[in-house]
C-alpha cells in the first residue's frame, strides 16, 4: 500500500498503540521502556490518570469557544503558571513551542521598535515555522528555506567574546537562547556565557528570552533551566511537558515587557482553550505532587553515573533527566536501532550523540533496566565494528 505521509520523518521502527507510565506498547503488544518521553513531553508518563480524567471531564463540559472570551480553566491555568515565576509576569497561550517562540520574537521587536535585531546561538533550536526557524542556529541546513527572517544574528554557542561583539551593534534589542540546548544533543550553557548574557543585557538594555520548551518544568533539576545560571529573563517560552501530550505552548513575559503588546498584536484560535487550560492545570498539579525538580536531580545523577560505565561512551552531559551521551564512534543511529530492537526507546541527534529524556515519574529500578538494555545495544554495535 502506498505510504500516505509526506517524507519529513524517518521511517518508524515501531507503530505504538498505547502507553502506560514509562512504557509503550506496539500494535503486536510488545512492551518498550521509554527513555525519550515523546521528546520531553510526557514527563508524567503515558496515560497519566490525572491528566486523562481531567481532559475527559472538561471535554464533556466545554471543548472550545474562542479567545474573544475566557473560560475558568484558562484563567486558573494562567494564574497557576505565572505563579511559578519569581517576577511579575503575564502569559500568552499558544499550541506549541514554535508558536510560543514566534510570539517572543514579535514581542521583543514590539518592545524594542528601533532595535529589532535578535541574537541567537549556533546549535539552538526554536522551532520550524519561518520566524522561529530563522532564529534556529542550523546554518546551512536552513538555506533550503531562504530567504529567512531578517534581523537575526547567530553567534557560536559558549563563545562569550562573539556575544559581546554582536551585542555592541546598535540595532540589537534582544537575545534568544536555550540554557541547555536540546536538539543539539543536550549541551548546557557555560557559566562564562551566562555571565556574559547578564553583562551585555544590562549594559545595552537588551531583552533576554529563554526557550524552556524542552528543559522547563522540572526536567533539569530546577523548575526552569535558566535557574541553574541565575539568569533573570524578560521572556520565557514553554510547551512540551506543559500539556503531557496535549498540544499547548506558552510565552511568559515580565509585566513591563508584556505591556508592549496591544489588543490585536497577536493571537491564537486554539491557544489556551478550555482543554489546554485543563491540561496545564493537571500537569502542574502532577509535577508538584512528585516534586519534579528534586526527583529529576536525584535520578539524573544515577542515570549519568550509570551511563559513564557503558562501552562506546566518551562523555555524558546534561542536567537532571535531560542527558546527552557522546560516543567514541559515529554509530549513534545503529545504537538507536539496536536499542529499539531490544525494547528501549531513545534518540540520536548526530552521528555520535544520543539523547535521553525519560519521564520524570521513572523509578531508580527502571533507570537501571534502561541502562542495562542500552549497554547491551552498545555491546552489539561495538562488536560489529
Amino acid at each position: 500500500m502506498r505510504d500516505p505521509f509526506i517524507d519529513v520523518y524517518p521511517q518508524p521502527g515501531a507503530i505504538f498503540e498505547r502507553g502506560s507510565g514509562v512504557y509503550l506498547f506496539d500494535t503486536s503488544g510488545r512492551r518498550y521502556l521509554d527513555l525519550l518521553a515523546g521528546i520531553a513531553v510526557v514527563s508524567l508518563g503515558h496515560s497519566h490518570p490525572g491528566v486523562t480524567q481531567a481532559l475527559q471531564a472538561q471535554l464533556a463540559k466545554l471543548g472550545h469557544v474562542s479567545n474573544y472570551f475566557r473560560t475558568p480553566p484558562q484563567v486558573e491555568a494562567a494564574r497557576r503558571l505565572t505563579g511559578r515565576f519569581d517576577f511579575d509576569c503575564r502569559v500568552f497561550f499558544a499550541n506549541s513551542g514554535t508558536e510560543a517562540n514566534e510570539a517572543a520574537i514579535k514581542l521583543i521587536r514590539k518592545a524594542r521598535p528601533s532595535r529589532r535585531t535578535i541574537i541567537t546561538f549556533e546549535g539552538g533550536f526554536h522551532g520550524r515555522t519561518m520566524g522561529s526557524l530563522s532564529a534556529t542556529g542550523w546554518g546551512a541546513r536552513n538555506q533550503a528555506f531562504a530567504p529567512l527572517l531578517p534581523g537575526i544574528v547567530t553567534v557560536p554557542f559558549n563563545d562569550p567574546g562573539a556575544l559581546r561583539r554582536a551585542a555592541q551593534e546598535p540595532e540589537v534589542g534582544g537575545i534568544l537562547l536555550e540554557a541547555i540546548q536540546g536538539e543539539a544533543g543536550v549541551r548546557p550553557m557555560a557559566e562564562e556565557l551566562a555571565e556574559t548574557v547578564k553583562e551585555v543585557a544590562a549594559e545595552h538594555s537588551l531583552l533576554v528570552a529563554v526557550d524552556e520548551v524542552q528543559a522547563g518544568l522540572g526536567r533539569t533539576g530546577r523548575w526552569f533551566g535558566y535557574q541553574h545560571y541565575g539568569l533573570e529573563p524578560d521572556v520565557v517560552t514553554l510547551a512540551k511537558a506543559l500539556g503531557n501530550g496535549f498540544p499547548v505552548g506558552a510565552m511568559v513575559a515580565r509585566e513591563e515587557v508584556a505591556s508592549a503588546f496591544a489588543t490585536g498584536d497577536h493571537g491564537s484560535t486554539f491557544g489556551g482553550n478550555p482543554l489546554a487550560g485543563t491540561a496545564i492545570l493537571a500537569v502542574l498539579e502532577g509535577l508538584e505532587a512528585i516534586v519534579a525538580p528534586e526527583r529529576a536531580e536525584l535520578l539524573g545523577v544515577q542515570l549519568r553515573q550509570r551511563l559513564e560505565e557503558l562501552p562506546l561512551v566518551k562523555a555524558v552531559e546534561g542536567m537532571g533527566l535531560m542527558v546527552g551521551v557522546e560516543l567514541t564512534e559515529p554509530v549513534a543511529q545503529k545504537v538507536y536501532h539496536q536499542a529499539l530492537e531490544l525494547g528501549l526507546v531513545i534518540n540520536y541527534t548526530s552521528p555520535s550523540r544520543l539523547r535521553l529524556l525519560p519521564p520524570l515519574v521513572i523509578s531508580a529500578s527502571e533507570i537501571g533496566a534502561g541502562v542495562e538494555i542500552l549497554g547491551e545495544a552498545m555491546r552489539a554495535v561495538g562488536g560489529a565494528l
